[in-house]
């Protein structure tokens, strides 16, 4: 459901919905299914052409799924309105709890090292993003805290840390158009 009538940009936009979900998992024999129901709902608040705040929610009932959870919320600006000539600055936070895959819970091969059932807890992730683009220079940072990350150690079997990792992604990139050729130039750090 939405109260947008057309793509004409109006003050508040409100959007809501529910995804239905039947998942049939096997895993050597063993037969899992799984109902969800995840309902979501967005806000976008117009101040102007040019400023917009927004957020999202979504929550997972029943299922593999059942309490995942996502929080995000932000806001955009611009200044300009010719491509490649115009300052645009965006930002958001974010908040999410989800369920590790399925093969982390549980996977059985035919090689008895490489078995586990596994009880885990959801991952964790919360953070930020802003990108400033001026004039097409684009730089943008991305932030990640994660605990409870699932990985495979050494051995290759599932394991859940206990630990916290974060992550911080700082990268820039610039198209230099020169005739009829484009070079785009990105570093990452």
């Amino acid at each position: 459901w939405t109260n947008q009538r057309d793509s004409s940009l109006q003050a508040l936009t409100l959007k809501g919905g529910i995804r239905y979900e039947m998942d049939k998992v096997s895993v050597r024999g063993l037969n899992f299914s799984y109902n969800q129901v995840s309902p979501f709902a967005q806000f976008s608040l117009n101040a102007g052409a040019n400023v917009e705040l927004f957020g999202k929610i979504s929550l997972t009932t029943g299922g593999y799924n059942g309490g995942d959870q996502s929080y995000t919320g932000g806001f955009k600006t611009h200044f300009g309105k010719t491509p490649g000539k115009l300052i645009a600055f965006e930002g958001e936070v974010f908040r999410t709890q989800t369920e590790p895959g399925f093969f982390y819970h549980l996977y059985q091969s035919n090689l008895n090292n490489f078995n586990w059932d596994n009880s885990l807890v959801k991952i964790k992730t919360s953070g930020f993003r802003a990108s400033l683009d001026v004039y097409g220079l684009n730089a943008s940072v991305n932030f990640y805290n994660i605990s409870d990350f699932v990985y495979l150690d050494t051995t290759s079997i599932a394991r859940q840390s206990s630990q916290t990792a974060n992550i911080l992604q700082i990268s820039a990139d610039y198209s230099l158009h020169l005739g009829g050729m484009t070079f785009r130039n990105t570093v990452t750090a």
